[in-house]
């Protein structure tokens, strides 16, 4: 008897490289000024992919110049790149994952616009998006995370916000338990508690009986890390008097023992409260959680690390600008050498990013110490 083996069709349909077409002259049609100009702009890439009707997974910089058009002020421009986006889907098949982290976002944000035709167009997007790429399952923990914006809307002012956050609950509820939830309105306060657990009484009714058994059942509540990733705290003051006093660790070995493992931990846990359960895979004996560690970093991280760092650091700048900070010695040693280096990168995204952070910096640290790293990374000759 002859086996036949299954075959994907997204594995035998020739694919098109359409990176080449994506030009940095059409990627800044689609930053201009001018509307006129970015729909001419979002015009010849639906052109591009109705003569390409297979495209392969690299299309260079045009998820992160579609992402802004998907908010555009020009709704009609909006539902383009919507349009767009779900073509491209189409076009890509399963490579499309990829993206996801860029643009998806940007089809959330459009659920909530006031125009049906938006969110319409941003559905049909989303579900495209979906099944060429698939689904992925809620798990509790991410559950949880959420709970606090789920108990801001079950209080909202707002009729509408209200009826749909009961709505939502329902499948909180149903995943991790009623008693659980009122559980976790202990931190709320006294007013604020009686309002959202009448909101949680009036959806559980329509909560569907389920077999499995609530998260409270399976883990306990203090195994539950629901704090933010980095919290407020003053160890970056102790780290300045430490540094003065020479009281510094020297990560410097050839084969990491065991002792120095256990500080890494250490200082992990301690200095901005990492969340828990990366840390407790992070330095597991089993590799396979090392393994599912890097899965849940790669999971966040965008695919252009770089560009998302200058943006951010453009945020962090600003807000350090506005207080009127002064930038010390060890902070600018962080990162004012490794700017300086990119200073030379072939991409004009990074270059231009770059020269407008070295703009904000001026603000925040003496020109002349600027210009004291700029000379020494010249004599490095590392990069013209």
């Amino acid at each position: 008897m002859e086996i036949i083996e299954k075959i994907d069709i997204n594995d035998i349909i020739p694919r098109v490289d359409i990176s080449g077409q994506i030009t940095e002259s059409l990627l800044a049609e689609l930053h201009d000024k001018n509307w006129k100009i970015r729909n001419e702009g979002l015009k010849k890439i639906s052109t591009i992919l109705t003569e390409t009707k297979f495209i392969k997974g690299n299309i260079g910089e045009l998820p992160r110049a579609l992402s802004p058009r998907l908010t555009d002020s020009n709704t009609k421009i909006a539902q383009s790149a919507l349009g767009i986006c779900e073509n491209i889907a189409t076009a890509m098949g399963p490579p499309i994952k990829q993206h996801i982290r860029v643009l998806f976002s940007g089809f959330v944000q459009c659920l909530g616009d006031s125009k049906n035709w938006i969110r319409a167009a941003a559905i049909s997007c989303m579900n495209t998006w979906g099944d060429q790429s698939g689904y992925k399952e809620f798990f509790d923990e991410e559950l949880v995370i959420c709970l606090p914006h789920l108990h801001s809307n079950l209080e909202d002012r707002n009729s509408y916000v209200c009826k749909y956050a009961q709505e939502a609950a329902i499948g909180f509820m149903t995943h991790l338990s009623y008693k659980f939830m009122v559980r976790q309105t202990e931190k709320l306060k006294p007013g604020s508690k009686t309002v959202v657990i009448a909101g949680l009484d009036k959806a559980r009714p329509r909560v569907p009986i389920t077999t499995s058994k609530p998260i409270s059942a399976r883990k306990k509540d203090d195994d539950i890390d629901t704090s933010p990733l980095l919290a407020v705290n003053n160890l970056k003051h102790q780290r300045v008097i430490d540094e003065q006093k020479l009281n510094v660790h020297e990560w410097n070995f050839t084969t990491p023992r065991k002792e120095f493992v256990e500080l890494l931990k250490k200082l992990m846990s301690s200095a901005g409260r990492v969340n828990k359960s990366l840390i407790a895979n992070m330095f597991h004996s089993d590799f396979r959680y090392h393994l599912k560690a890097i899965e849940s970093l790669t999971e966040v991280i965008p695919n252009n690390i770089l560009l998302k760092g200058l943006d951010y650091l453009q945020t962090v700048f600003n807000l350090l600008i506005q207080d009127n900070y002064h930038m010390m010695e060890n902070e600018a040693a962080c990162f004012i050498p490794y700017l300086i280096l990119e200073m030379g990168d072939p991409k004009n995204a990074v270059r231009n990013g770059v020269r407008g952070l070295f703009k904000q910096i001026a603000s925040v640290y003496p020109v002349s110490k600027l210009f004291t790293w700029k000379v020494l990374n010249l004599k490095m000759h590392v990069k013209e």
